[in-house]
């Protein structure tokens, strides 16, 4: 009897963790976005910039970590190996040209560069963003593969020109927002930390470190996001061409 209870018990475990309601024993599933840029599966993270409270290197760990947990990327280059090349190469990373030298000698396909461009950890913390993803693979060289996207026009922490391969975003994740609110409330039921569950969404809005994981996970997403639109929209413009002729 206390075999078959066990045996029970484990089935009733495993029915909650697989259940098609996507929740699993302290909290939900979270979709990673999977990479859409065809190539490019090795990438590499510079140190995110910011200001003076924020370590550039913790910050792009944490950038990193939300990257390799989507699919169709294989490997990152964290920032302290980037890093590392950089200062072996006296290669100053403001410079397009030296971004892509970089990610020859790091045998990558993308340099992923962020700015912290607004930062208020307190509750509701605000922080915001610039990122460019370079797409230095073989697919860099085809035009279709130039998008430029930024909200308020910013020119993100590296000197570009109209160059193939490179995507840009610039965000904001304000938790007064009630949609940011939300959507962190839902990323931190599917975390846990210190193996405690990040269940009460309130207090990844609390601790510092969360919020920018939280942050890195929709900038990623934002980005890939970004990118099949406006690939979308180029196919159907080309499409709408085609037909006009």
């Amino acid at each position: 009897m206390i075999r078959a209870r066990e045996i029970l018990s484990a089935l009733l475990t495993a029915a909650v963790v697989a259940g098609g309601t996507g929740c699993r024993a302290f909290g939900y599933y979270v979709d990673y976005p999977e990479n859409p840029v065809e190539g490019m599966r090795r990438i590499a993270v510079a140190p995110v910039l910011g200001p003076a409270e924020v370590d550039p290197f913790d910050a792009g760990d944490i950038l990193a970590a939300e990257l390799v947990q989507c699919p169709n990327v294989e490997h990152v280059v964290r920032p302290i190996d980037f890093q590392r090349v950089v200062e072996a190469r006296s290669l100053p990373v403001t410079s397009e040209n030296a971004i892509r030298a970089l990610a020859r000698d790091l045998d990558v396909d993308g340099v992923l560069v962020a700015e912290i461009t607004e930062f208020d950890p307190y509750h509701p913390p605000r922080i915001g963003v610039v990122a460019q993803l370079f797409i230095t693979g073989s697919r860099a060289s085809r035009t279709d593969d130039v998008i430029g996207i930024s909200r308020r026009g910013r020119a993100g922490p590296v000197e570009t020109t109209a160059s193939p391969g490179l995507v840009q975003v610039e965000r904001v994740y304000d938790a007064a927002r009630r949609d940011v609110f939300d959507r962190a409330k839902w990323y931190a039921f599917g975390h846990d930390y210190d193996r405690e569950a990040l269940s009460g969404g309130d207090r990844i809005l609390w601790i510092r470190d969360l919020y920018l994981r939280f942050v890195s996970f929709s900038l990623v997403k934002d980005i890939f996001r970004e990118y099949v639109s406006r690939m979308a929209s180029r196919e159907s413009e080309q499409v709408k061409g085609g037909r006009e002729r």
